[in-house]
């Protein structure tokens, strides 16, 4: 299975990017995994902005496979709750998952309308790249619990 982290923007902040690879870096171990940066928009109102990344998330996001929109509004997940998430689409066989971070903006409602499935990191407000470097923490943690490692406790 291959697992894309597909995001708006550069990380800027070079702590959370060190700690983002960091846990990327650690994910090798336990299949294909790939981030991709997209351009931010060049809208000059929130709409247009989001309407621009939009189209630019649209373009990458694989032929096959599933699409998880990381929104404030989708399902709130335990760690293990996210474990079994990757686990029931091992047993199906999926072949792609993408998790989507949209800009300072957040994702267009055609992104929202076309994922498979929403997840919501945390009910407060994260920047994007603290969002990203969330994202790839758990989803470290869901394949340690996953093979019963002790990162999580």
């Amino acid at each position: 299975m291959n697992t894309q982290i597909l995001a708006i923007g550069k990380m800027r902040d070079a702590n959370l990017k060190a700690l983002f690879d960091e846990y990327f870096g650690r994910l090798k171990h336990y299949g294909n995994f790939e981030h991709i940066e997209l351009k931010e928009g060049k809208g000059k109102t929130a709409d247009q902005l989001k309407t621009d990344e939009a189209k630019l998330i649209l373009d990458a996001l694989p032929k096959n496979g599933i699409v998880v929109a990381m929104d404030e509004r989708g399902k709130n997940l335990t760690s293990k709750e996210f474990a079994k998430f990757f686990q029931d689409h091992q047993l199906r066989s999926t072949k792609n998952i993408t998790f989507c971070i949209g800009g300072a903006d957040g994702l267009h409602q055609s992104i929202l309308q076309r994922a498979d499935q929403k997840i919501c990191l945390s009910a407060m407000t994260l920047t994007h790249e603290f969002a990203r470097t969330l994202l790839a923490e758990q989803i470290y943690r869901a394949h340690t619990i996953l093979r019963g490692e002790p990162y999580h406790k």
